[in-house]
């Protein structure tokens, strides 16, 4: 299916509890492992944590008046985002600026990206927040992960925080310092 097609076919719903649970989990799953690759750090495989983890995300989203979309191409799920409000810990800014949307998780099927489907969803979640009152939001993620940093530029995010990372060398087991 071309990128034009796709556009065109893609739907993005409220999440559904009832028959979405599954796919949110599968999707979890798979994007905490498309990290994983990118992180190289010691993290637990994605099967084993993405039914907490979306437990988790659902009670935060509902939480904090967020929002979860899924996209469809036709009846298939095929993505989805979630995000919800969050208070800036920064004391000097302002009360209003301090208050934005916080895209907790973003993900798409790999046949399906590069098609405009993570900016359609990201659209949604920016409604969502425009009609509660919230005129900013941010998106995080893997720093390595080069789609993502190109998804954000091209949606008109700068960055608002970098963090650094750097393991510490340690000792060998049965080595002295």
């Amino acid at each position: 299916m071309s990128a034009i097609h796709a556009e065109k076919s893609v739907s993005v719903r409220a999440y559904r509890g009832d028959v979405d649970f599954p796919a949110l989990v599968a999707f979890i799953a798979m994007q905490y492992e498309h990290e994983r690759e990118f992180q190289k750090l010691e993290r637990k495989h994605g099967g084993k944590v993405a039914p907490r983890y979306a437990e988790d995300l659902l009670r935060a989203v509902e939480a904090h008046e967020g929002c979860l979309f899924m996209a469809d191409i036709g009846s298939n799920p095929v993505g989805f985002i979630a995000a919800y409000c969050m208070s800036d810990p920064d004391p000097i800014l302002d009360e209003t600026a301090r208050r934005h949307g916080h895209v907790r998780d973003l993900f798409v099927l790999p046949n399906w990206r590069r098609m405009k489907i993570a900016h359609r969803l990201l659209a949604e979640a920016e409604g969502h927040f425009r009609t509660i009152g919230i005129s900013r939001l941010r998106i995080a993620g893997v720093a390595q992960n080069e789609a993502m940093t190109g998804l954000c530029k091209s949606c008109g995010f700068a960055p608002h925080a970098i963090v650094f990372d750097r393991a510490i060398p340690m000792p060998m087991k049965g080595t002295r310092t």
